[in-house]
C-alpha cells in the first residue's frame, strides 16, 4: 500500500491584542506605555531624535510613533520631549488666535515663516534697517504681521523694537512721494529728520489738494528737519537720503 504523509502547520498565535496607536500621537508617553503593557506588549520608549531608550518619567515625553508586532508582542514607542519648543509655542499660538496661515510653498508652518523673518532681518547689513526690512516683509499683508507680533517675541526678540516701530508707524523713508496717514506707502504726521548728509536735497510738503505748503532745495546739508501736519495730504523727498522720524 502506497505511504500516506501527514504535514501538520503550526501557526504561531499572537501575543499580544490588536493596538490602534493612532488615539496615542501627541499624547503623553505613559498612557501608551500602560495600555500598550495591557494588551500584552513589553514596550520600549525610545527617543525619536538620538534613538536613545527612556526608562522613567514617561510623562516627561509626548509619542511621535509607535511600531508594534502582535506575534513577538514587542513595540516600540519613539517620543520627542514634551516641553514644546519656541517654534511649537509659536505655531500653537497662532492656532489659538484664530489665524489659519497662506502661507507661500515653502514654508510648513507659522513659525517657518517668521525664522525666516528673524534670519533675513539680519542680512539687511547697510541696505535697509530691521524696521525698513519688516515694514517691507509686511506691506499689504496684515495676516504676515499678526504672524509675526506672535512670533518674533518668541523665536527673535532682539526684533521686538523694530516691529514696534513697524506697528507705530515709526518707519525710515527715502525718496518718493508719500501721503500722510495710516497704511501701505503712507507715513504718519510728526517730525522727521535726515539720518546723515545729503547733497542737492529737495522735499516738498502739499496739502491734500496738491497746493505746496512749504518745500526746500539744500544744495549740502549735515541735517534737515521737517514737520508734517496731520492735515497735509502728502511729503514729497528727492535725493534726502532717509528720514526718521524724531517725534
Amino acid at each position: 500500500m502506497p505511504t500516506t504523509t501527514t504535514t501538520t502547520t503550526t501557526v504561531d498565535q499572537p501575543k499580544a491584542e490588536i493596538f490602534d496607536a493612532s488615539h496615542y500621537l501627541g499624547n503623553l508617553a505613559d498612557a501608551a506605555v500602560h495600555d500598550l503593557t495591557e494588551k500584552g506588549y513589553s514596550a520600549t520608549v525610545i527617543k525619536d531624535s538620538d534613538k536613545q531608550a527612556i526608562t522613567t518619567d514617561f510623562s516627561r515625553w509626548r509619542v511621535v510613533s509607535i511600531l508594534t508586532s502582535r506575534y513577538t508582542g514587542m513595540a516600540s514607542v519613539y517620543v520627542k520631549n514634551a516641553d514644546p519648543t519656541p517654534a511649537e509655542k509659536v505655531d500653537l499660538a497662532v492656532d489659538q488666535a484664530g489665524i489659519t496661515p497662506t502661507l507661500p510653498a515653502s514654508y510648513a508652518s507659522a513659525s517657518a515663516l517668521v525664522t525666516d523673518v528673524c534670519r533675513s532681518a539680519g542680512l539687511g547689513g547697510k541696505t535697509l534697517s530691521p524696521t525698513e526690512f519688516l515694514a517691507a516683509q509686511v506691506s499689504g499683508n496684515s495676516q504676515e504681521l499678526e504672524i509675526l507680533k506672535i512670533g518674533i517675541p518668541a523665536l527673535c526678540p532682539d526684533l521686538q523694537g523694530a516691529l514696534q516701530d513697524v506697528i507705530d508707524g515709526n518707519i525710515p523713508f527715502g525718496n518718493g512721494t508719500y501721503e500722510i496717514g495710516a497704511g501701505d506707502r503712507k507715513i504718519k504726521p510728526g517730525t522727521y529728520r535726515t539720518t546723515g548728509s545729503v547733497d542737492n536735497c529737495y522735499w516738498e510738503r502739499t496739502r491734500p489738494n496738491g497746493e505746496i505748503i512749504d518745500n526746500n532745495f539744500a544744495t549740502h546739508a549735515t541735517s534737515i528737519t521737517v514737520t508734517i501736519s496731520p492735515s497735509d495730504g502728502s511729503f514729497t523727498s528727492e535725493r534726502c537720503g532717509t528720514w526718521q522720524l524724531v517725534k
